[in-house]
This record gives structure tokens, C-alpha cells and sequence, in this order.
């Protein structure tokens, strides 16, 4: 309850306010239908059960689908967590300290860099700032490499650094993939349409049994269908930094903090 009071940007505030001003329409409407002519008149209950059946189908799919593209961000950060992790393990077997000031040196800039690029929203600057977090990971391949050319490493540690690497870029573009791919544009305003259109006409089919208690149960309908389509907005880009969000940076701060213990520096 406290992170609803202290974090205003979570949904439940727009929802209410959203929720509310349905209410007001939803009590004019009933109040104008109820002194009118039309006040023995209403839509059979049925056709609303099979239009929330098909409503709920669909919010039912945009839940997972988001959820899936949020579950999906924390899993490759784990693997990247997992990865890096091995790394910092192996070279403390075969580097000396300075290799390994400057091995985590580059790994911070790459954590840095990567949530910069997982939180860009300007498709100009997409590339390059892409590059800066996969430039670092080439430093990093390339005091390996160095270390292999001066007879300091054997082939076999050598392919072991190679192949953690490349995991971690595996990791790495599966996060960015997810933040380049949005959830289509037709679906979400096909939800919103539908829904809106729902929940406007639901009271025609609630007056002459509830009478003005329409609105009250207009309201609790909304806060419920519409409280998913919005949970799924939030969560469908994990990475913007929102309080829906994955902690990114935590997720950074722990695993240098991770790699600086491993590496014993």
C-alpha cells in the first residue's frame, strides 16, 4: 500500500481517475434514461455476456503477451548476470590484479552503457549507443586476445573467455530485441475501442434492473477490464525505468558489485 501512496506514476492512480470519470457518465446517462421515454427499454443481458466473453479472450492474450515480453527482460538479465559471473570466475584463476582492474573497469562501462541503450527512446541515437556497450565487450575480448598473442593464456582459456563473451551478447540482444519490438499498435487501440465501447453502452442493459446502482457496477467493470489493458501497457517495455519496471540498474549495481567479489579486488 505504501508504494501506491509514494509512487504517483503507478497505474492504479490513472485507473482511478479513468474509473471515475466513467462513473460521471455512466450517472448522467442513467439518470437521463431513467426520466425519459425509452426508460421500459433495454439490451438483453446475454449479448453482454458474450461480448465480455470476447473481451476477456483478448485482454486474457495482451496480459500474457506483455507479461511474457517482462519475464523474458528479467530471464536475459539473469543469463547476463550468470554469464559475467563465470567470467570474473575464470580470469581470477588466470589473470594478474592490474588485468583485473581494467577486466572490471570494462565491465562497468558495458553495464552502464547497455541500460543506457535499453532506455533510449530516440531511434537516432539507437546505433550508436548500441555500439558503446559492444565496443566495451570488444575491449574486453581484446585483453584476452592480447594475453593469448603474448603466450600468457592457453588456447583452451582462450576459447572459454570467447564463448562466455559471446553468451553475453546473446543475452544482451535478446534484452535490446525486446525493447525494439513493440506490441503492435492495431492491438492495443483495438482493446481500447472495444472496451470503451463496452463499458459505455453496459449500463442500457443494467438500467431497469439496478436502476442508478448502474453506475456503481459500471465503475467496479471498468476499474477491472481496463485496470489489465493498462498493467499490460506498463509492463510491456521493462526497461524504461517506471515503477513497473525491472530495476535495471540494481540489477547493474549487483552484478559489479558481484564481479568486484569474484574478482577478489
Amino acid at each position: 500500500m505504501y508504494v501506491l501512496v509514494s509512487q504517483p506514476d503507478i497505474y492504479v492512480w490513472n485507473l482511478i481517475r479513468n474509473t471515475l470519470f466513467v462513473g460521471a457518465i455512466t450517472f448522467v446517462l442513467t439518470y437521463l434514461y431513467l426520466h425519459s421515454s425509452l426508460a421500459d427499454k433495454h439490451i438483453p443481458s446475454a449479448v453482454y455476456s458474450l461480448v465480455a466473453f470476447a473481451i476477456g479472450l483478448t485482454l486474457a492474450m495482451r496480459m500474457s503477451t506483455a507479461y511474457e515480453r517482462w519475464s523474458s527482460g528479467s530471464k536475459h538479465f539473469n543469463e547476463l548476470h550468470n554469464s559475467i559471473t563465470f567470467l570474473c570466475m575464470k580470469a581470477r584463476e588466470t589473470l594478474s590484479n592490474p588485468e583485473k582492474e581494467i577486466l572490471l573497469k570494462h565491465i562497468s562501462l558495458f553495464l552502464s552503457n547497455f541500460n543506457e541503450t535499453l532506455r533510449n527512446l530516440d531511434d537516432k541515437k539507437d546505433l550508436d549507443i548500441e555500439q558503446s556497450y559492444l565496443e566495451e565487450l570488444h575491449n574486453i575480448m581484446s585483453l584476452f586476445t592480447d594475453l593469448y598473442d603474448s603466450k600468457e593464456m592457453e588456447l583452451g582459456d582462450m576459447n572459454v573467455y570467447h564463448k562466455t563473451i559471446q553468451d553475453i551478447i546473446v543475452s544482451a540482444g535478446s534484452c535490446v530485441r525486446i525493447k525494439n519490438t513493440p506490441i503492435p499498435v492495431a492491438i492495443s487501440m483495438h482493446i481500447k475501442v472495444s472496451v470503451m465501447l463496452y463499458i459505455l453502452s453496459l449500463p442500457f442493459g443494467l438500467f431497469s434492473d439496478m436502476g442508478m446502482w448502474s453506475t456503481l457496477m459500471v465503475m467496479v467493470l471498468y476499474y477491472i477490464i481496463a485496470g489489465i489493458e493498462i498493467i499490460s501497457k506498463e509492463i510491456e517495455n521493462p526497461f524504461f525505468g517506471d515503477a513497473n519496471d525491472l530495476p535495471i540498474d540494481q540489477y547493474a549495481k549487483k552484478i559489479k558489485e558481484m564481479s568486484k567479489r569474484t574478482l577478489n579486488i
